[in-house]
């Protein structure tokens, strides 16, 4: 998994960029230290694919003081994974953004990467799809439960 997860990483540009000290934990962890950072690891059980997956992941949660103010970040980095996934890194990010029409309001940036095994040949395609296909459905039903929890506090 060490070499995987800078590979991992690298496929966004945008971490590095913004959120180098993010980066940089994520990266060198155990080692690292940063500040505005908390953290802590964490078992899931996953109910996706033909049998359930047990985790073990690892949350960052990080605070970012950029030049258009802060943002709130939560990185989960799976650790372990019975089946399935060698590897996967969720960030979530909450950017303010101010010069909305209408009041002040902010972005909700997700980005889900990972590495699979024994999902290839024609098995493993049809296995992908359904793994794919349920943890893209898990993610819009979270992003709209997300949206009416805010819609409903107006």
């Amino acid at each position: 998994m060490d070499a995987q997860l800078p590979s991992l990483l690298g496929r966004t540009k945008a971490l590095p960029v913004y959120l180098p000290e993010l980066n940089h934990y994520v990266l060198a962890y155990p080692k690292a230290t940063v500040p505005n950072l908390e953290s802590l690891f964490y078992w899931e059980r996953v109910d996706f694919g033909l049998k359930p997956t047990l985790r073990l992941n690892h949350a960052i949660a990080y605070r970012s003081a950029g030049p258009k103010g802060t943002a709130q970040v939560v990185a989960v980095k799976q650790l372990y994974a019975s089946h399935y996934f060698q590897l996967a890194l969720d960030l979530t990010a909450c950017v303010p953004e101010s010069s909305r029409v209408g009041g002040p309001g902010f972005y909700l940036i997700t980005l889900k990467g990972s590495t699979q095994q024994g999902l290839t040949e024609f098995t493993g395609s049809l296995l992908r799809r359904i793994v794919v296909g349920k943890t893209r459905s898990a993610q819009e039903k979270a992003l709209i439960s997300i949206k009416k929890a805010l819609e409903e506090k107006r």
